[in-house]
């Protein structure tokens, strides 16, 4: 039983969009399933009799509800009450089949509208349950690598590719982003972004961890010597190997994670794409 409270949801773009999408989709499976449970007990009902039922919204209900005690979804508190839901249903087959031209042809109606909307319930709860699997498994493979930047360890990451005077003059004024825990944490935020298939937040991470081991060791007036990238510059070339490495590895590593997830895998991930695979 879809509402706007349960919406559909929509392809994530950030650790907490994907969280807010599997909340969502596990309310709907709450709610749906629950609500299947009941329509099944009213659908079996009124094939034993299909006249006494017919017009008894309260005696639907109550047979519907059965020995459940729930009464709303717990994971969306605010969504309609099952009772309301399955009125819903009851009242909208009961005012279909009461066109029909006689009381056999009504009965035969109303048990027809229950079990449609019964068979369109459990044809999506399967899927439904397969999304919601998928993306639990994923988000608890994101989650061992979602971090909080501090505001200083966020604006380094944020420094435009290419850019290695500003990234030179922003250590210079801000050398505690150099810290094994500052690193540690953009380590972290990489893997996140590449999970998420953010690119650019990677490529700029990766500059700014590859930045870090030419400035500890005086080399960044070599480094920003040769803007052009030829080679010749061991600076250079040992920046960009640095930096290709990163990269290179991280979507390794993060592709073994996505397989891993998408299979029920649950190796321990490596939280250092400097490890080797």
């Amino acid at each position: 039983m879809r509402t706007d409270e349960l919406s559909a949801p929509t392809a994530p773009q950030t650790f907490e969009a994907l969280r807010a999408d599997v909340n969502r989709l596990k309310a709907l499976l709450e709610v749906n399933i629950e609500i299947a449970a009941r329509l099944d007990r009213l659908v079996k009902a009124v094939k034993l009799d299909q006249t006494k039922y017919l017009g008894d919204v309260d005696l639907c209900l109550e047979v519907a509800k059965g020995t459940s005690t729930k009464e709303r979804s717990t994971t969306s508190p605010t969504a309609p009450t099952y009772h309301d839901l399955v009125e819903n249903i009851i009242v909208k087959a009961m005012t279909l089949a009461a066109t029909q031209p006689d009381s056999a042809s009504e009965a035969a109606t109303f048990l027809q509208q229950l079990q449609a909307e019964l068979d369109g319930l459990l044809k999506q709860i399967a899927p439904d349950r397969a999304k919601f699997r998928s993306q639990l498994a994923f988000l608890r493979v994101l989650h061992q690598f979602h971090v909080e930047l501090t505001p200083g360890v966020r604006e380094f990451s944020e420094i435009p590719v290419g850019d290695l005077r500003a990234a030179r003059a922003y250590l210079d004024a801000h050398p505690e982003v150099l810290t094994s825990e500052a690193q540690a944490a953009l380590v972290a935020r990489a893997y996140e972004a590449e999970l998420l298939g953010d690119s650019a937040s990677v490529a700029r991470i990766a500059q700014a961890l590859s930045v870090a081991a030419p400035y500890a060791n005086d080399k960044m007036e070599q480094l920003l010597a040769d803007t052009t990238g030829r080679a010749g510059s061991s600076a250079r070339e040992n920046y960009q190997m640095e930096y290709d490495f990163f990269i290179n590895h991280l979507k390794s590593r993060c592709d073994k994670l996505k397989q891993e997830a998408a299979t029920g895998g649950d190796s321990a991930p490596q939280t250092s794409p400097w490890n080797g695979s």
